[in-house]
């Protein structure tokens, strides 16, 4: 049986993809990325307590800060606007978790990112626009290799935020209180 290595970060996208998938029969195993000394995986692991997903911490506070928080911090400084989350995705989520996911005998990620994939005629795999255009995350993964967004499933692709947001609610997989998440985590 294929088992589906999801992105975890504990908030009502990650949490709603991994429930999607689990309800459609899939076999999870769940991951999350500590980024900061002292950063609270609480969350992800509440998500992954309430769905019965094992889930691995990587511990990448170092490595994070070097290659995100002090590029940013210079490109700015030289006066451009650097996009930290388009970095982040292509070396992080769908680099080094990619690869942990992978090594645990995972066939495929999964994340809560508004996009969708397509196989066009070519085989070449064609990252497109979430259904919800006021939310579409397609630009944040606009980077990713082929050999990534072969290994990618996006299960909120056709969905909206909205009605992610309210399930994750009334599933109890999130609190009412909490707040959509920002662009920039640091």
């Amino acid at each position: 049986m294929e088992i589906i290595g999801i992105g975890l970060s504990g908030g009502a996208d990650s949490a709603m993809a991994a429930w999607l998938l689990k309800q459609s029969g899939h076999q999870l195993r769940g991951f999350t990325m500590r980024l900061h000394p002292g950063a609270d995986t609480a969350k992800a692991e509440r998500v992954a307590e309430k769905l019965s997903i094992p889930l691995e911490i990587l511990h990448l506070e170092d490595f994070f800060e070097d290659k995100i928080i002090s590029a940013f911090v210079n490109s700015y400084a030289e006066g451009y606007t650097p996009s930290p989350c388009v970095l982040c995705n292509r070396i992080f989520k769908f680099g080094i978790m990619l690869e942990a996911i992978l090594e645990a005998g995972c066939t495929r990620m999964a994340t809560g990112h508004y996009a969708r994939l397509e196989t066009a005629e070519d085989k070449r795999i064609r990252l497109l626009r979430g259904a919800d255009k006021a939310k579409d995350q397609s630009y944040f993964l606009a980077q990713l290799s082929q050999e990534q967004l072969s290994k990618a499933c996006f299960p909120l692709g056709e969905l909206r935020k909205e009605d992610v947001f309210k399930q994750a609610i009334d599933l109890h997989l999130i609190s009412q209180q909490e707040s959509e998440s920002q662009d920039l985590c640091f």
